[in-house]
């Protein structure tokens, strides 16, 4: 009878040995891209980094700044996460964004990925809202909360060379996007590219480069032993699509109504009106 408790004790002490880090240690990463964004040029600058509490828990904090079609996007953000670099990852996460006081947005939610040999399964879900600086219009929301949810997975072929496909649902729009990354010989450089078709016409074409700081690793080892994906990525393509289906009801809604609107220029992050009697004046694009 005694033997029994001696080997589960054996048997737990041993998992949590050979179980790995939430968070290697202190890394982090930059990157930069640029291409297409619903048909504007875009530019995309954004940051990691992250850390390991304890063992079993790490942190990150999360940057990105986005240029696009003369409208510049910042937003900040952050995971809480348990890991188990061999099994999986579950977190929370919060972030937001805003825009030269013409939108602001925010995020909450709950991430997870599970990892087998050479594949990763991942998925968010959680609350955002999105809320344009104007009161209200009469065909979209312009203070709108609702859900989002992505689901995913990714493949490595190699290990120093990741592709992914996903679809994302969030405030009714949906989008599919694929990416690939590949680490080149020079330990921590990763070239990358993401292409996106969605709602709305919505879509996007970017390529980029990323440098990742820490200890050298194959880049599923990056992938699996530090930080996790941008969270802030994920709310621009949120931010995308309900600005698409904006852009898209706006101009048809002047068209019904001869008011004379026009829909030519701020990519498909949304407009708005010069005042809040905007049926009487010609819409603007943002930007423009």
């Amino acid at each position: 009878m005694k033997r029994i408790p001696k080997t589960l004790l054996m048997l737990a002490v041993g998992s949590c040995c050979y179980a790995g880090d939430a968070v290697s240690g202190l890394n982090g990463k930059t990157d930069f891209s640029a291409g297409s964004m619903d048909g504007y040029s875009g530019r995309n600058i954004s940051g990691s980094i992250a850390f390991p509490l304890g063992t079993n828990f790490g942190f990150q904090v999360d940057g990105l700044y986005t240029d696009v079609s003369d409208r510049d996007f910042y937003g900040m953000g952050a995971h809480l996460f348990w890991r188990d670099s061999d099994k999986g990852l579950l977190g929370i996460t919060a972030s937001g964004i805003r825009e030269n006081e013409v939108l602001d947005s925010w995020a909450g939610g709950f991430e997870g990925e599970y990892y087998l040999k050479h594949f990763t399964l991942f998925a968010q879900a959680g609350m955002m809202n999105i809320d344009y600086a104007i009161s209200s219009l009469p065909f979209i929301e312009t203070d709108e909360t609702g859900h989002y949810a992505i689901a995913g997975a990714g493949f490595y072929p190699v290990d120093n060379l990741y592709l992914s496909c996903s679809y994302t649902h969030a405030l009714d729009t949906g989008l599919f996007q694929g990416e690939i990354e590949w680490q080149t010989p020079m330990d921590g450089l990763s070239l990358f590219a993401r292409l996106a078709q969605g709602d709305n016409d919505y879509d996007h074409a970017l390529a980029g480069v990323r440098w990742y700081f820490g200890k050298q690793k194959s880049l599923k080892l990056r992938h699996r032993e530090d930080d996790p994906p941008n969270i802030i990525s994920s709310m621009m393509n949120h931010i995308g699509t309900y600005g698409a289906e904006f852009k898209q009801k706006a101009s048809e809604y002047a068209d019904a109504h001869g008011t004379g609107g026009y829909v030519g220029s701020g990519g498909g992050y949304g407009v708005i009106s010069e005042n809040d009697d905007w049926t009487t004046i010609p819409l603007i694009a943002i930007g423009e």
